[in-house]
């Protein structure tokens, strides 16, 4: 049964009685009153205002409990525990194949694109074609002087709101050994953003590529 004293408040602030109160629903209940009834409004009634301000002082002074939960709970209570919610799932990302693949690149899954260029091509500049997941096809203009490296392409990657991940990779012709290709690697990296990057780029790789 509710408490008369309760439902007397209650209504003052035109809050239901049979419900759980909090702190937020009472103070919002009194700023309503307050605008309406108080004594410099239009619509003033002194009596109703001071219902509401009684009201509200009484009501916060007799807040419900919170509700009990499973971590309140003591390890020996006999009340039955709740079943604790599973963690969302994290969305699964879609399957792609070769040469597409998903990789954490700064922080962050980004659909990427692997394409194996000829390392004449980049060298001497070109524009690279490719077809996107979405079946269209689009262009990546490749400058001179480039043997490797990324770029990012806007609106293509997982969401509209992600880049695509291009990754050039360049493609030795199959006489030059592994060893080589890979140290011919090391070495532009060492040079990157020199002459002697560019030195190596324009004599030594074109005469690779011959």
């Amino acid at each position: 049964m509710t408490d008369p004293v309760r439902l007397q408040h209650c209504r003052a602030l035109g809050l239901p009685a049979d419900q759980i109160l909090i702190a937020d629903d009472v103070i919002a209940a009194w700023r309503q009153a307050n605008l309406r009834w108080h004594p410099k409004r239009p619509s003033a009634d002194p009596v109703r205002h001071q219902a509401a301000q009684t009201a509200h002082t009484y009501l916060l002074e007799h807040l419900d409990p919170p509700a009990l939960s499973t971590q309140d709970i003591p390890v020996n209570s006999s009340l039955p525990l709740l079943h604790h919610p599973e963690p969302l799932p994290k969305p699964s990302l879609p399957t792609v194949k070769p040469p597409y693949s998903i990789r954490h690149h700064n922080g962050t899954d980004k659909l990427c694109l692997e394409l194996r260029i000829p390392l004449r091509r980049l060298v001497e500049g070109d524009r690279i074609q490719f077809k996107h997941l979405n079946g269209k096809e689009y262009g990546l203009t490749v400058p001179p002087s480039t043997w490797g490296g990324t770029a990012e392409l806007p609106s293509l990657g997982l969401t509209p709101a992600d880049p695509l991940l291009i990754i050039l990779c360049p493609l030795f012709p199959s006489k030059i050994p592994l060893k080589a290709r890979q140290l011919i690697s090391q070495g532009l990296a060492l040079c990157d953003e020199t002459e002697a990057h560019s030195l190596m780029l324009h004599e030594l790789i074109p005469a690779l590529t011959k």
